[in-house]
């Protein structure tokens, strides 16, 4: 199996996206073309690996897969993509709130990505495609928060998911 770490925001809830329509949904038309572009090359499912997987009834919570699955449904992509989540690893304590940062500090999506791995001996090839470095370096897509993800990216994404485990991006992942 092929599998993608998605992230939402700065790939595809864009900024200019956002602007343009004053909310963070629908999604960015053009950055979920070019994620089912991916997937129609690839047959790669979706981890999600976004703040967006974590339920705002509890902050323990990670919302079941039919859910997140659902959501990807309704901004355009085919149902059954979504196959889970990664698990969250936060600190328990919240801290005071500011724009731009979440409640509770997690640790790098990389280590989250990593243990969801552990428990996932189906998977032949990966990629994180993401607006943050710390989800990377190894098989990182490195997107823009303004652009999201791009078909170029999307270009990127399918050579990766056709390589072995381990792919490093180094290099490669800033497709602007």
């Amino acid at each position: 199996m092929k599998v993608i770490f998605c992230d939402i925001d700065g790939v595809l809830n864009t900024g200019r996206n956002s602007r343009r329509q004053g909310k963070p949904r629908p999604w960015d038309p053009e950055a979920v073309a070019a994620l089912n572009h991916i997937i129609a090359v690839t047959n790669a499912k979706i981890v999600v690996s976004s703040a967006w997987r974590i339920s705002g009834r509890h902050p323990d919570e990670i919302l079941p897969t039919s859910e997140l699955d659902a959501l990807f449904t309704i901004e355009g992509l085919p149902p059954g993509t979504v196959i889970g989540a990664t698990p969250w690893f936060h600190d328990p304590d919240p801290v005071e709130f500011s724009p731009g940062s979440f409640m509770y500090p997690s640790r790098e999506r990389r280590v989250e990505i990593a243990a969801w791995l552990t428990t996932h001996h189906e998977v032949v090839s990966w990629i994180a495609i993401d607006d943050d470095v710390d989800a990377g370096p190894e098989g990182l897509i490195l997107t823009d928060f303004e652009q999201g993800l791009t078909l170029d990216a999307a270009e990127l994404a399918i050579i990766a998911l056709g390589m072995v485990p381990g792919w490093s991006s180094s290099g490669c992942g800033d497709p602007k």
